[in-house]
């Protein structure tokens, strides 16, 4: 199958904008299968090169639904994760995602399977509760321990140790005050990984 990871972070300005979400998932169907997939964004957007700052409806439906509906039978599976959901500005946004990803279910036998990941909050929850969704979505809830809060924070204090040792890195941190970052800093980024290590590595790598 294909695999394809899209991770979004509120402290990352590129990726916390919806309106990049989709055409970033075209994107990378596109590289990865490109004699189909590929031509066909091509030419959706030489017909219309405005597509790309278009709303997000319009973008699924034009960059990622039609396209898929071109796929050969054989074409292996496509598995698309999208990492932190919750991360995306704006809950109203939020919950649009969630239900655009969910009217892929419409479009027929589509060979492609989303993996989404998120805080459980209210506004998203609910979401998952409608008849679009519900007959259509399988929900897994991990356990988020005390245990495992103390094994990110030592995870982004080793890493953050490193960041500010590097020599790479020796003038930007010359002049930042110590500890870096601060512990209550370092506290909310543990309470926003919410028990996920995916979340403390992608801080730490951006």
């Amino acid at each position: 199958f294909f695999l394809f990871l899209v991770f979004l972070s509120r402290m990352v300005a590129r990726r916390n904008d919806p309106r990049s979400l989709f055409s970033t998932i075209a994107y990378q169907l596109a590289t990865a299968i490109p004699d189909t997939f590929g031509r066909a964004i091509e030419e959706k957007i030489k017909a219309d090169p405005s597509i790309l700052k278009k709303n997000m409806k319009l973008q699924l439906e034009k960059l990622i639904i039609e396209p898929l509906r071109l796929l050969d039978s054989a074409t292996r599976p496509i598995i698309i994760v999208i990492d932190g959901l919750d991360e995306c500005l704006g809950e109203t946004t939020q919950a649009e995602i969630v239900r655009l990803l969910g009217s892929i279910s419409q479009h027929g036998n589509l060979p492609i399977k989303i993996v989404l990941t998120s805080r459980p909050e209210p506004w998203i929850r609910n979401e998952f509760h409608t008849q679009l969704l519900l007959p259509h979505t399988r929900r897994m809830f991990l356990e988020q321990t005390s245990e495992t809060d103390q094994d990110i924070r030592i995870f982004l204090r080793s890493g953050f140790s490193d960041i500010c040792d590097s020599p790479d890195h020796q003038l930007t941190m010359a002049n930042v005050p110590k500890p870096w970052p601060a512990d209550s800093e370092v506290d909310e980024l543990v309470e926003r990984a919410s028990g996920q290590f995916i979340y403390a590595s992608t801080v730490l790598t951006f």
